[in-house]
């Protein structure tokens, strides 16, 4: 039975979340991301599921913060129509 894991490099990461090559390489970003970086040699490596997983938590993180904002808009505007503005 093999095993195959896709890897990507630090370029490939750093294109993919339009980041800095200095951002992926610090090891607070790592932790904080959760993207456990491969050692091949003196080489990192980023397995590609880590990454996805990355996005889409941070994707949920952005549509509830659109959500908040839009409600927060709403109630501004209905503040608004009864004479309670802030």
């Amino acid at each position: 039975m093999h095993l195959v894991v896709s890897l990507l490099t630090v370029g490939d990461v750093a294109t993919i979340l339009a980041l800095s090559r200095r951002t992926i390489y610090k090891r607070d970003w790592q932790r904080r991301a959760g993207l456990g970086p491969v050692r091949i040699g003196r080489s990192l490596r980023f397995r590609r599921a880590d990454v996805t997983r990355f996005l889409r938590r941070e994707a949920a993180v952005a549509d509830d913060a659109s959500l908040r904002q839009r409600e927060i808009d709403s109630l501004r505007r209905w503040a608004r129509r009864h004479g309670l503005e802030d």
